[in-house]
């Protein structure tokens, strides 16, 4: 009888063991989600931090993890930086909260495109080798703006050369600087930077320097602030043509002897009405003391 009982013990208590652990599993479904990307949206060529969320490890039976950002167009890991994350379930302390974070720093490809692209979040079982994929938008946006410039006028006389620029980029932007180094074609005198200010996308403004240019290429750096706030600089030339500006009407200095005989043409000529319309009236009035 002892023997039947314990062969019967045999084969029910590994039966029981078993449905527990089944029952055990099914509360390590694993969830995974991006919480968070900084800067948002992410800025081709710089950094950027994204944060996981992982629920369902808060049970000690669901084992140890890998959690592995796949390192693929669009981001980059800096060399020696670790792009896997080890997670034991059941480390977590009661009372507060029972999900894990999964922080990663990488940085954005340069040539990544405007919009959703997405990144790619490997986990596995170290127990099972059971390998899952889960696929996450990553949001990228190039802050940078492009710019028209060109020549809008040239004064000889006050020597201002006044500059004209348009916001051809989609972006707006603020705390626009616009600088004048120093070079061959172009003699600034004072300061050689002037304040803009804010420039919306498709608005245009002009700005001006006191300055000496000569025909050819002038170089000008802009630095503004782009819509993550990031202090920004860009280098673009502005063709100047003298030519353009030169020998203009406006421009025609006239000397004072010029005045004083135009004065004298303008003098005569009234003097000339005034002698012609008093010898009309006066032999206007002889005529009628004759009749």
């Amino acid at each position: 009888m002892k023997k039947i009982i314990f062969l019967l013990l045999l084969l029910i208590v590994p039966i029981f063991l078993i449905g527990i652990a089944s029952a055990d599993t099914t509360k390590c479904v694993l969830t995974t989600s991006l919480l968070n990307q900084d800067p948002f949206p992410a800025i081709p060529g710089e950094y950027v931090k994204l944060v996981f969320r992982v629920d369902g490890l808060s049970d000690p039976v669901c084992g140890n993890y890998n959690f592995k950002l796949v390192e693929n167009y669009p981001i980059i890991f800096d060399s020696g930086s670790d792009n896997i994350i080890n997670i034991n379930s059941g480390g977590f302390a009661s009372n507060f909260v029972d999900y894990a974070l999964l922080p990663f720093k990488v940085r954005v490809d340069n040539a990544a495109l405007d919009g959703d692209n997405e990144v790619e979040l490997e986990y596995s079982d170290l127990g099972t080798n059971t390998i899952i994929k889960k696929r996450f938008n990553l949001t990228i946006e190039n802050p940078n703006v492009d710019f028209e410039i060109s020549v809008k006028d040239y004064v000889e006389s006050t020597q201002i050369i006044t500059f004209e620029i348009l916001n051809v980029g989609k972006n707006n932007i603020e705390s626009l600087v616009a600088e004048i180094p120093k070079q061959e074609n172009i003699k600034v005198k004072g300061s050689n930077k002037e304040i803009i200010g804010s420039l919306d996308s498709n608005e245009d403004t002009t700005f001006s320097f006191e300055a000496v240019p000569n025909s050819g290429n002038i170089l000008m750096k802009l630095r503004y602030n782009d819509q993550n706030d990031n202090r920004r600089s860009v280098e673009q030339e502005v063709y100047y043509d003298s030519d353009q500006f030169s020998n203009r009407i406006r421009d025609v200095k006239t000397t004072p002897w010029t005045m004083y005989v135009i004065i004298l043409i303008i003098i005569a000529i009234i003097v000339f009405f005034v002698i012609r319309r008093r010898k009309k009236k006066m032999a206007k009035e002889k005529l009628l003391r004759q009749r």
